[in-house]
């Protein structure tokens, strides 16, 4: 027992004395880092200027304060007046303005009471016309219905209940108690987790998928330094059957490595579920990372070929995992990578149960080539 330890141990300290371990390894906490300050800056898809035509109006400054304090895939400023709201669009410095008018109040009982698109007060002001562009107007209807639904509530009671004998204030009583438990829309990601209240900027949302690809990318750096050891004879005394056990040895001290540095990293970025689900999240990965570099290994075991194959799988598991974007296209090639499922069973339980599949799957493609190569030789 205590010969294995010791062997495990010196495979551990050998890693350290490799540069391009260490350059893996001090670029997880790096890229993190760098994510944490692009997320915290001012970034958006569609960029939307917000201007009052009168500074002092309240609802208007409850509005455009709501706007800019999100964080979202719209990113909104600030200006001065319409005037100069209208210039960025022109320059190209937005691609919309939102223009709200001096009184908003009787703005709104105006269109609430005639409900005419007529009527309409929020000046929008476009570059051009785009599927983004629509759907920030539907947001901003959405945002405008809170105080046009109050208005509109009061005109259809005095309207079609005239015998009520309560004041306008009496009838907000009840329109403001009134408590609807049911949601229309439930929004979630997949799995068993509770995320309610947790909000990720879009920016630090492909966190878990580039470390993912990190670890992996440690597995395949990890499989060329065995391969090179092979080559030099380092492992010579020991039997050819008995090298995949130390090839995996070799890959898996490695991969757990990186594991703990992702873990720390996904802690201090604020990414994490909770630390038992990412513990073994990282651990069912580590061992498909392993099992894929070695399965990789079998089949290109050429050192220059195997190394030449890196970018092309770093690339690939970029575009067609759910790294930055989980197309439905791509899903099935997606599968075949390791990140696919890692990334998503962070938040499934099911994909924790496909990895262990995956697992499998890879194990015993693994077999089959070694028995092949094992006959080939004889």
């Amino acid at each position: 027992m205590q010969r294995p330890l010791k062997w495990l141990l010196m495979l551990n300290k050998r890693l350290y004395k490799k540069s391009s371990f260490i350059i893996i390894m001090l670029f997880i906490p790096l890229c993190v880092f760098a994510l944490g300050i692009a997320a915290k800056q001012q970034s958006g898809f569609v960029s939307i200027v917000l201007a009052k035509e009168d500074s002092a109006d309240p609802i208007s400054t409850e509005l455009v304060n709501s706007f800019l304090s999100e964080r979202s895939l719209i990113r909104f400023t600030l200006a001065d007046s319409p005037a100069e709201a209208v210039t960025e669009v022109k320059n190209g410095d937005a691609d919309a303005a939102w223009i709200f008018p001096a009184d908003m109040e009787a703005e709104i009982d105006k269109y609430a009471s005639i409900g005419s698109n007529k009527n309409s007060f929020i000046k929008v002001i476009e570059r051009e016309e785009n599927v983004f562009l629509r759907l920030t107007r539907e947001k901003l209807s959405a945002s405008l219905f809170g105080y046009s639904a109050r208005v509109r509530y009061i005109d259809f009671a005095r309207t079609n209940i005239p015998e009520l004998d309560l004041t306008d204030e009496q009838l907000m009583s009840y329109f403001d108690n009134v408590s609807v438990s049911e949601e229309l829309f439930t929004i979630g990601s997949i799995g068993d987790f509770d995320t309610e209240g947790q909000s990720t900027n879009y920016l630090a949302a492909p966190i878990r998928g580039i470390l993912a690809i990190l670890i992996m990318l440690c597995g395949m750096a990890a499989t060329i330094f065995y391969m090179q050891d092979e080559k030099s004879g380092t492992f010579a005394l020991v039997k050819s059957k008995n090298r995949i056990y130390v090839s995996a040895a070799c890959v898996m001290i490695a991969v757990m490595n990186i594991a703990a540095v992702t873990l720390f990293a996904l802690v201090i970025s604020g990414v994490a579920t909770a630390f038992l689900n990412e513990l073994v999240c990282l651990l069912l990965y580590a061992l498909c990372c392993t099992a894929f570099c070695l399965l990789l290994m079998q089949i290109f075991r050429n050192l220059r070929l195997f190394a030449a194959t890196i970018p092309l799988f770093v690339i690939a598991t970029g575009v067609f995992c759910p790294v930055f974007f989980d197309l439905r296209k791509t899903a099935v090639v997606g599968h075949l990578f390791p990140p696919t499922y890692y990334i998503n069973a962070a938040y499934s339980n099911s994909y924790k149960l496909y990895m262990l599949l995956y697992l499998t799957a890879l194990i015993i493609l693994l077999a089959i080539i070694q028995k092949i190569t094992a006959k080939k030789r004889i």
